[in-house]
């Protein structure tokens, strides 16, 4: 790897508050061919989360798992590992995107097992926004689970020796129509890892009458975890040796740092640094409770500069933009709505843990882009992409608040709509 350039805490503290704030099945994962190459060791989640997946079942005759594309792995265990692209932050995009790859693949939803996709382009947009997750990811999952139902149903086959035709899946096994015959997905793993995987296009996609899952209430996939306090949210996270920020933020749009007392921050037992970055100060501790204390000792200092706006006149001036924008005419009847800022605010506060190394750097951050921070991030450390991983774990409530790296309209206390209704 190149050499890359040093980056101090400042900066450090400068990417984690960055990142605070057309799926393509044809693409495999590096050094994969086209040919589905069968796996002998299961990857893990990344390291530091809580939840950790169980390893499937290595047997001495084969392989772990088939992987015909980014979202679907078999094992040979029976067991369906499907790779949700999108966040989940209360809507259940997990739960229903891996139903619409069990269903089209003809698995056994007992079987399934979830893992969330990290920032990567090869996941297609990982935008998740604007209630578009189903919409934009129906086809391409289906596809997905299509050609590994086509794989199994190729393999099993082969192995009759009768027509791929005559085959179908269900419920994780493959069934020869005319005689009954039926082979699990696991007993397949192998036969299906030396066939060439076949593309998305040419595969047939189920009838919508044949949907066995889609359309049927299974349950949350990750209800069970949230109810117990197992599932793992950003704040979450823990690593060796990590250290918690809190930071304190200007009272106002514009303001300056007068000054802060940063020995008071520090005697608070706990508190391990203090730092000034942009837009405020930033207090290092050793835990959550030392750092909002440290917060609490500055004693910041700040000039809010001079500005003689208020609500009343800030309305005022909205609704005169309002009527020059929409002029009244005779024959028209024109009304003017006004509604509060309403404040995108999440049960789970904003949050990021990154790990920060000379040659890479791996964040676990609760977003809406995990492209947009993985972006940035590289951006900010000078590291290659590949150097850079984005672990996106369950959010505390979405609403918008973590899709976008910066606020669109800062300070605008109201928002003014105009109807305008035609008397003719």
């Amino acid at each position: 790897m190149s050499a890359q350039t040093p980056i101090n805490r400042r900066d450090f503290l400068k990417v984690s508050a960055v990142a605070g704030a057309g799926l393509v099945i044809g693409v495999y994962l590096s050094g994969c061919s086209e040919t589905p190459t069968p796996t002998g060791t299961a990857t893990s989640s990344p390291t530091g989360t809580l939840e950790q997946p169980e390893s499937p079942s290595v047997t001495p005759e084969g392989p772990a798992w088939l992987e015909p594309n980014v979202f679907l792995k078999i094992g040979n265990d029976g067991g369906v590992t499907i790779t949700v692209p999108r966040s989940e932050m209360g809507q259940g995009v997990r739960t229903a995107c891996a139903m619409i790859v069990a269903d089209e693949l003809g698995a056994d939803w007992a079987s399934v097992r979830v893992e969330q996709a990290p920032g990567d382009s090869v996941y297609g947009d990982q935008h998740t926004g604007g209630s578009r997750s189903i919409q934009q990811t129906f086809q391409p999952l289906r596809r997905a689970g299509a050609v590994g139902r086509a794989l199994m149903i190729a393999a099993a086959a082969q192995i009759w020796g009768v027509a791929p035709e005559a085959c179908y899946s269900e419920k994780g096994v493959v069934i020869h129509q005319p005689t009954g015959q039926q082979l699990a997905f696991g007993e397949l793993v192998i036969n299906a890892g030396s066939l060439p995987v076949p593309k998305e296009r040419e595969v047939p996609l189920k009838d919508p009458q044949d949907f066995r899952i889609i359309g049927t209430s299974v349950g949350r996939v990750d209800n069970p975890d949230i109810v117990m306090g197992k599932a793992t949210f950003g704040l979450d996270v823990r690593l060796p040796g990590m250290l918690f920020a809190s930071l304190a933020r200007p009272p106002a749009f514009g303001a300056k740092l007068l000054g802060f007392n940063q020995d008071n921050a520090l005697g608070i037992p706990g508190v391990r640094h203090v730092l000034q970055i942009d837009g405020g100060l930033a207090v290092l501790a050793e835990n959550t409770w030392a750092a909002l204390r440290g917060r609490e000792a500055l004693e910041a200092a700040w000039d809010e500069g001079k500005t003689d706006l208020n609500s009343a006149e800030l309305e005022e001036s909205l609704l005169e933009q309002a009527k020059q924008s929409s002029p009244e005419r005779e024959s028209e009847l024109v009304s003017y709505y006004v509604m509060p800022f309403l404040g995108h605010a999440t049960m789970e506060p904003m949050n990021c843990t990154a790990d920060l190394r000379s040659e890479s750097c791996e964040i676990w951050v609760p977003t809406q882009s995990p492209q947009d921070v993985k972006q940035r991030v590289t951006m900010l450390t000078r590291l290659p992409d590949k150097a850079v991983r984005v672990n996106v774990t369950l959010l505390g409530g979405g609403f918008g608040r973590r899709l976008a790296r910066r606020c669109r309209w800062p300070g605008r206390a109201k928002m003014i709509f105009a109807s305008t209704f035609s008397t003719r």
